[in-house]
């Protein structure tokens, strides 16, 4: 009996293994890996008002919708693509999370929510400066355009993970240090979340990119009819905390 118990075991440990990573990341987000919504935080960050529970579901209907397509990839190739980002927020606040007291002076920090490709440095609770950049685009009543880049990998931050078999899932937080602006006044970033806006959306990017040839309104309205995972839209905001969600989870 025990014999047979152990084999049943062992073909079920291997039927798990050889599971297409498609199907594994479809399984961990169903489980709720991604985008943990609880007492009002995402992933443990204040939202500010924002009822983000259903990013959640939104992101396990994406997953299930492209596993066809995913499944069509090797691993090695998805690794090589963009990590999916669920959302990208700004804010001016100090770093107690939920459950969690980190920082208690109020900074200006950036936020964002993702399905990672893991490095191997990293632990489920270690986060590893990137390649990630994010550059904040407002256009202002009068039709200025104004800029914000924050390149990840020049700033430390920390980051709280849940690792899967092939995937990292979790959040970032990183008080902004270091960072590139056309602003009417470059030393205070955080001044954007106070002001007000005809349009706000970010872009991901691996590496900074040279913003400022889109530093009037007929160059960004090109710039900004892009469409895809790397484009968010902004879907919240107070004086303290802007919220931006990427395209494909508001479609």
């Amino acid at each position: 009996m025990k014999k047979q118990l152990l084999i049943i075991s062992l073909i079920v440990l291997c039927v798990g293994c050889e599971k297409h990573w498609a199907e594994q990341l479809n399984d961990e987000v169903g489980r709720g890996l991604a985008a943990d919504f609880e007492d009002g935080c995402l992933d443990g960050y204040r939202m500010y008002g924002y009822d983000a529970s259903y990013l959640h579901g939104k992101i396990k209907d994406q997953i299930a919708q492209r596993l066809p397509a995913y499944k069509k990839i090797s691993l090695s190739d998805m690794r090589r693509s963009n990590p999916l980002i669920y959302f990208v927020a700004l804010k001016f606040e100090d770093d107690c999370r939920r459950k969690v007291m980190k920082e208690a002076v109020e900074r200006f920090r950036l936020q964002y929510g993702a399905i990672e490709h893991p490095m191997p440095e990293e632990s489920n609770q270690g986060w590893t400066s990137r390649d990630h950049c994010f550059t904040f685009f407002m256009v202002t009543e009068s039709d200025e355009v104004y800029a914000l880049s924050i390149d990840m990998s020049r700033n430390s931050g920390s980051g709280l993970w849940s690792r899967g078999r092939d995937f990292l899932y979790g959040s970032v937080s990183v008080p902004v240090s270091i960072w590139d602006a056309s602003l009417p006044d470059r030393t205070s970033p955080e001044q954007i979340l106070t002001q007000h806006y005809k349009d706000v959306f970010a872009v991901y990017t691996e590496r900074p990119f040279n913003y400022l040839c889109y530093n009037n309104i007929s160059r960004l309205n090109n710039f900004r009819q892009l469409r895809g995972n790397s484009v968010f839209r902004l879907c919240w905001s107070t004086p303290k905390c802007m919220i931006f969600i990427p395209e494909y989870l508001l479609q």
